[in-house]
C-alpha cells in the first residue's frame, strides 16, 4: 500500500491488533492515527519508537455523548445508511462468531441472532 499511496496524513483504525503496527510505518511523520476499536485485540509488540521517530499523534476516541449518539441514530435513519455485514451467526454458535472476529479477517459486522 505504501508503495502505491505513499504515507498518510491520517489513519482511522476501528480494529487495533497485530496489524496496528503496520499503520505506524504507513503514517507519515507527524501524521495522525485515530483509533476507536479493538476487534482485533490487543497490540502485541507495540512499535513506540516509530511514534516519536515519526513525532505520530495517536488518538484514541469512544462514540460520544449521550446526545451525539441520538444524533447519529437520527443521521443514520435519516438517509437509510445500512451497516455492512459480515456474517450472521445464530447465538448458540456465539463461540464461533468469536472465534471468526479474533480471526481478523471479517469485514463488516458479525451479528449474533437470537
Amino acid at each position: 500500500l505504501k508503495k502505491q499511496a505513499g504515507e498518510f496524513d491520517l489513519i482511522v483504525d476501528s480494529a487495533g491488533g497485530p496489524g496496528f503496527n503496520d499503520l505506524l510505518r504507513l503514517a507519515r511523520p507527524g501524521g495522525r492515527i485515530v483509533t476507536y476499536g479493538g476487534t482485533a485485540g490487543i497490540i502485541p509488540d507495540f512499535r513506540t519508537q516509530l511514534i516519536f521517530w515519526k513525532q505520530l499523534s495517536i488518538l484514541g476516541v469512544k462514540m460520544g455523548s449521550d446526545q451525539d449518539f441520538a444524533d447519529m441514530l437520527a443521521f443514520v435513519a435519516q438517509h437509510e445508511m445500512k451497516p455492512v455485514v459480515d456474517s450472521v451467526w445464530p447465538l448458540e454458535h456465539a463461540s464461533g462468531a468469536m472465534t471468526h472476529m479474533a480471526g481478523g479477517k471479517q469485514f463488516g459486522k458479525i451479528v449474533l441472532e437470537m
